[in-house]
């Protein structure tokens, strides 16, 4: 990749030499004829003929890459080493890449202003200005090797500094080359979520913990501490994430009082289990916790029921048990068994 851009930056300067040269040749500063003959200063010579070299080596270059259908291009190159028996050519690879790519389930990070990576269901694929990385997910594996934290006195208080993960992407296809990532840690859990490769963290490398999943292990806590709500039905799945079983149930328990300054008074949920912790941690946190400012009474925030949008605080917040054995009758149902 350095050499190509050192090849291009040069090839670039060329160029400028060249036009350079053609519009001092225009407005009458330079006599062609006498520039050709050599009576000119023999400098204008040197320079016109190094400006040549530039266009000309790109469209050598460009000519040869040109043969066998753009077999020779680069990309072409890096795109022929996944040919297989469905794939009998790169052009094959770059239709189905192009396909993936053009999928709205793709998920495209900027690492920087000039470079960012894509994510498809079989590919991942780094693009920058002069060069470009893909690899099949099937025959690679994902590597962090390091985490750099770089701290920012003006950083927000959600994000009190700025981190950065790499990852190399090791590929097992022959021919194929390992190339490396480096992503902002806030993007992380997207790109993790959407890869489909196995995933090696180095034991040196340690994530930090944001703002935001500091609060989360807080109101777990306070959660924790209120009553367990038992009940005899079974439990169904989460109906947000619809992979945990829903173990959550909204329990009023604060006193009957009316609203104060803007602050709504809790309500009654009449709402079976419907979500688990981590989803109705992050409603929560969405709903009713600006992250930028500070926290000074965790327990008095409120927010509103997803479902029927009663309103609740975190004392009404309570783990569910199933207990087939556990009988409500002659005692409320959202009595807790001691």
């Amino acid at each position: 990749m350095f050499t190509n851009t050192v090849l291009i930056s040069i090839n670039d300067l060329m160029v400028f030499f060249s036009v350079y040269i053609i519009g001092l040749t225009l407005l009458g500063y330079i006599d062609t004829v006498q520039l050709l003959i050599g009576t000119e200063h023999s400098l204008w010579l040197t320079l016109s003929l190094c400006a040549l070299v530039g266009p000309l080596y790109t469209l050598a270059r460009i000519i040869n890459w040109s043969r066998n259908d753009w077999s020779q291009h680069p990309i072409a190159k890096k795109l022929a080493i996944y040919c297989d028996n469905d794939n009998k050519s790169w052009i094959d690879v770059a239709s189905n890449v192009n396909i993936e790519f053009q999928s709205l389930t793709k998920l495209q990070i900027a690492t920087n202003t000039v470079t960012k990576v894509v994510v498809t269901d079989n590919w991942i694929i780094q693009v920058s200005s002069y060069n470009l990385d893909i690899a099949n997910q099937t025959s690679t594996k994902l590597v962090c090797f390091k985490v750099n934290t770089y701290t920012n006195p003006s950083s927000t208080i959600e994000d009190i500094g700025s981190t950065y993960v790499k990852y190399r992407v090791c590929t097992t296809q022959p021919g194929g080359k390992n190339f490396t990532l480096r992503l902002n840690y806030n993007d992380v859990e997207n790109f993790t979520g959407k890869v489909t490769m196995e995933i090696v963290t180095m034991p040196k490398c340690e994530f930090p913990k944001r703002l935001r999943e500091l609060c989360i292990d807080w109101i777990k806590e306070e959660i924790t501490k209120n009553p367990i709500y038992f009940t005899n039905e079974e439990l169904e799945k989460c109906a947000v994430c619809i992979n945990a079983t829903s173990d959550i149930k909204l329990v009023k328990r604060c006193p009957d009082i009316p609203a104060v300054d803007n602050n709504p008074a809790c309500r009654p949920c009449n709402c079976p289990p419907r979500l688990c912790i981590d989803c109705l941690v992050k409603w929560f946190i969405t709903t009713s916790i600006d992250l930028t400012k500070p926290i000074e009474n965790l327990v008095q925030i409120k927010s509103s029921c997803p479902h029927c949008r009663s309103t609740f605080c975190l004392t009404d917040v309570s783990y569910v048990a199933y207990d087939p054995y556990y009988n409500t009758s002659g005692s409320s149902s959202t009595d807790n068994k001691s």
